[in-house]
């Protein structure tokens, strides 16, 4: 999950730690939320150990997770897809 982060991080143009810190700026929750889901969908990681990782409650995760389904663009799937494919968790 820290690779995701990495990643997500160096895609969104914010740092690590403003990924996993407590801010709730637009672009850093963005960022946040859409590392969470890739954690979920592509680490299959349970919501109380990705919460861990991001210092969060699993039911912020959950939130974060399912706000992200219901907004997800064909352009945001593709660039998850692409995070979780340099993050070695995605072979295709």
């Amino acid at each position: 999950m820290r690779h995701v982060i990495l990643e997500v991080a160096r895609v969104s143009g914010v740092t690590p730690e403003q990924i996993t810190g407590p801010s709730r700026q637009r672009s850093r929750v963005r960022a946040r939320q859409m590392a969470m889901l890739i954690c979920h969908e592509y680490c299959q990681a349970s919501l109380p150990e990705i919460g861990r990782v991001f210092n969060r409650d699993h039911s912020t995760v959950k939130h974060g997770v399912d706000r992200t389904k219901e907004r997800i663009t064909p352009a945001d799937r593709n660039d998850m897809k692409n995070i979780a494919r340099r993050c070695g968790l995605l072979i295709e």
